[in-house]
């Protein structure tokens, strides 16, 4: 792309960044709510993104979680791709408490924080780990904390 029409689309490279973690993320909730969507009852529906989570990472193209790399690379707190970035986990954390909720958890707001730490961890730990499957340890751990 030509700078120019950089500048024209985008204001500059960091609203290049911003547009293009916007879009990811649009497409990201839609992978997460397809995920919720392949079960009839809330637990079965939580556990199940699970497994998902375990088909992704275990792809030999997975590279890790975007948000995390966008974070950690994009070092000026003012940069605006990372409130697109805190936009897309207050989403998904609110799939996952809305999922919760559905369950009847006592607490589905610190359930949903809990759930969401366990993808976060999957997340990153797929991208480091190679062929081991960190997705089904933390669906162990969804178990424990969904019973």
């Amino acid at each position: 792309m030509a700078r120019r029409s950089l500048y024209e689309h985008f204001g500059g490279k960091d609203g290049l960044i911003e547009a293009v973690i916007r879009r990811a993320a649009e497409q990201d909730i839609a992978w997460y709510e397809e995920a919720l969507a392949g079960a009839d009852e809330p637990r079965a529906r939580l556990l199940g993104l699970f497994d998902r989570l375990d088909d992704l990472v275990s792809d030999a193209d997975f590279r890790g979680c975007r948000y995390f790399a966008t974070d950690l690379a994009l070092t000026d707190p003012e940069h605006p791709a990372h409130a697109e970035t805190r936009s897309f986990r207050r989403r998904l954390r609110a799939l996952l408490a809305r999922e919760v909720t559905a369950l009847g958890h006592d607490d589905p707001d610190r359930a949903a924080e809990q759930l969401h730490l366990l993808i976060e961890g999957t997340l990153v730990m797929g991208s480091t780990r190679g062929d081991q499957h960190p997705a089904r340890a933390a669906r162990d751990l969804a178990e424990t904390l969904l019973a």
